[in-house]
């Protein structure tokens, strides 16, 4: 007899003590779940875990972005003053747009962020890399996100940018700030420190923005500021709001992606044998660890008509949560799923999305976790935790580590 099962919740204990226990329990039960709201106002949402279940409706245009558009008569709520710096910012990010917006903002971030300008940081990525490894082997036991996991995307997306990677104190807290606002965890609380980092980044930005302008260079912002003399303009508001979406997201998976991995590695010795024994592996590896623990784990839509998923009837207007990490962990596509596999055939993870909003960066981050990889296991061969039970960040679409100590 199948287990009986409460409403699903991301939001309990449970979840937060292991996850991945939840979702092989559900999965099990069947792919698609109702469950807990996962933003104030809703009765409840529905949660989308099987893989086929996810993939085929992630892909369809039914599911949408902007719940407003859906109820074109009602009044939106109003938003308190200390609160809508951050709204009014995250409501230009196309992460939350649906098309025409969305293709308008893609389009202009896609010509910028080309395969050229991405495959001509390898040798920025890899000096950086080593040179980060070789300072923080200097301390003996070292904290491996703030010293490595960390600075290395930021260096790069900023390079990227055309921003002075020396401000990445400044951007952790900023990013740090926002990103606790946009997780399924957040609350009121979170509302307005991510106020106060979006008053700071944008003033920051809008500085370089205007000598940018007036001296143009080779990077993003000077691409982006380009961008404004054609058909799929940006106005000054959508042009740092982009900005800081490329900043949050252009680091923000890496930095887990690192992070993760290694500690699975660091959990799973064999494997990290097999790497260290083949660093050829490397880049197969990678697509690994982003199924193993993927540093985005669910992604959020609204139904605008209704649909069925299997025999579930979802009605129009309701909440559906895409979890991005369950369906990767899915046994009827992956065998043995909960096992780490660095040599696995992955192909089908989910863990940078699908459809259109498919993450942009993702080939720049697979470049920078082949890299940073790589580079452990050459730079550092006897890596190894300095605690049994690293903590994780309370995020719930975000999964990160706060801390990883490891002695070298």
């Amino acid at each position: 007899m199948p287990e009986a099962l409460t409403a699903f919740d991301p939001f309990s204990p449970e979840f937060a003590a292991d996850r991945y226990a939840i979702y092989r329990r559900y999965l099990a039960a069947g792919p698609v779940h109702f469950g807990v709201p996962s933003t104030p106002g809703p009765t409840g949402t529905w949660y989308v875990l099987g893989h086929e279940a996810l993939t085929a409706n992630l892909k369809d245009a039914r599911y949408v972005r902007e719940l407003g558009k859906l109820m074109p008569g009602r009044p939106k709520p109003e938003m308190p003053e200390p609160y809508r710096p951050f709204w009014e910012m995250a409501s230009r990010w196309m992460l939350f747009k649906d098309p025409p917006d969305h293709t308008r903002l893609r389009a202009v971030v896609s010509r910028a962020f080309t395969p050229r300008r991405v495959r001509e940081l390898a040798t920025k990525i890899e000096a950086s890399a080593r040179s980060l490894l070789e300072d923080a082997r200097r301390d003996g036991e070292v904290d491996l996100i703030a010293e490595y996991a960390y600075p290395l995307p930021v260096f790069v997306i900023a390079d990227l940018i055309g921003i002075d990677p020396s401000e990445r104190d400044a951007l952790r807290r900023w990013s740090a700030a926002i990103g606790a606002a946009i997780d399924m965890r957040s609350s009121a609380d979170s509302y307005g420190p991510a106020s106060d980092a979006a008053r700071e980044i944008k003033a920051f930005l809008q500085g370089f923005i205007a000598e940018r302008t007036r001296e143009p260079r080779d990077d993003l912002i000077s691409a982006l500021i380009a961008s404004r003399d054609d058909d799929a303009r940006l106005d000054d508001e959508e042009l740092v709001a982009t900005l800081v979406l490329l900043l949050i997201a252009g680091h923000e998976t890496t930095t887990n992606l690192i992070g993760n991995g290694t500690l699975a590695l660091l959990q799973h010795p064999e494997q990290l044998r097999r790497l260290q024994d083949d660093p050829s592996l490397v880049e197969h590896a990678v697509e690994e660890l982003l199924r193993y623990d993927s540093p985005i784990q669910a992604t959020f839509r609204f139904a605008s008509e209704d649909v069925t998923i299997g025999d579930q009837a979802i009605p129009a207007l309701a909440p559906v949560g895409f979890m991005l990490a369950a369906a990767n962990r899915d046994p009827s596509v992956f065998e043995h799923p909960d096992r780490l596999d660095v040599t696995r055939q992955v192909g089908r993870h989910t863990a940078f999305g699908l459809g259109i909003h498919f993450c942009l960066g993702a080939p720049l981050a697979r470049l920078e976790a082949t890299i940073a990889f790589r580079a452990l296991l050459h730079h550092a061969p006897r890596l190894a935790l300095a605690e049994s039970a690293p903590r994780w960040r309370p995020g719930i679409a975000i999964r990160g580590l706060e801390r990883l100590p490891v002695t070298y």
